[in-house]
């Protein structure tokens, strides 16, 4: 498990595929564009975990990748591999 970000400050959300690592848009589709990856931006790391929870919870196949640019820090969240 990845430690808890330190810190305080906008958290962005990637969202990938659990088995692939694929990167999805905000939709949940693969993401094939140019240019940067799609993330969502909350404004604290409580909002982005909240978001992710129920992100997965009704997607179990999706992890979310919580980064807090202003350090790098990363936390991932996943399914319970039982529920996917």
């Amino acid at each position: 498990m990845t430690p808890p970000l330190p810190g305080t400050g906008p958290v962005q959300v990637t969202l990938a595929e659990v088995n692939t690592g694929i990167v999805l848009d905000t939709h949940g589709r693969r993401f094939v564009g140019g240019g940067p990856p799609p993330v969502l931006e909350f404004a604290s790391l409580e909002e982005a975990r909240a978001f992710s929870q129920r992100r997965i919870q009704e997607q179990p196949q999706v992890e979310c990748v919580l980064k807090r640019p202003s350090d790098g820090h990363v936390e991932v969240l996943r399914a319970d591999p039982a529920q996917r």
